[in-house]
């Protein structure tokens, strides 16, 4: 919350202090990212169908699966990409240098936890299953794990 209170301050501070930087290019790059990122995000909620959620499951349920296909075939976690791609191309729209290096780390933070986290479920849950497709897919987006 405290790096969206952040970027609409960095904005604001900007426009109030009568900054106007447009460059078409970043723009159309912003709109790109932003674009990709909802694809990506409501593509892996529709796809995943029953086994999206929001929460990481703590048990695997009996029609529980696991999606390799689609946009789950392009990253291990498209909904993750696709929230950290929109979430920066939001800041290259606003022209938020601060803020977007700010959500850079921030997201890079909370995505590389929660990855750690939600991978060693994964593995319990589809065993090597899940390590095969791990070894193939990419996860897309800066993290350790």
């Amino acid at each position: 919350m405290g790096l969206i209170v952040f970027s609409i301050s960095e904005f604001l501070i900007q426009y109030l202090l009568g900054v106007k930087y447009f460059n078409k290019i970043l723009f159309i790059i912003s709109l790109l990212m932003m674009i990709t990122g909802h694809i990506f995000r409501i593509g892996a909620e529709f796809q995943a169908g029953k086994n999206f959620t929001h929460l990481i499951a703590e048990r695997k349920k009996p029609k529980h699966s696991l999606v390799t296909d689609g946009f789950y075939s392009i990253s291990r976690h498209p909904g993750y990409f696709g929230f950290f791609i929109w979430s920066l191309g939001t800041q290259l729209l606003c022209f938020n240098p601060i803020s977007f290096l700010g959500f850079v780390y921030g997201l890079y933070k909370f995505f590389d936890g929660r990855i750690r986290y939600e991978e060693l479920t994964l593995i319990r849950f589809f065993g090597n299953k899940y390590l095969e497709y791990k070894s193939k897919t990419p996860i897309l987006i800066p993290c350790k794990y």
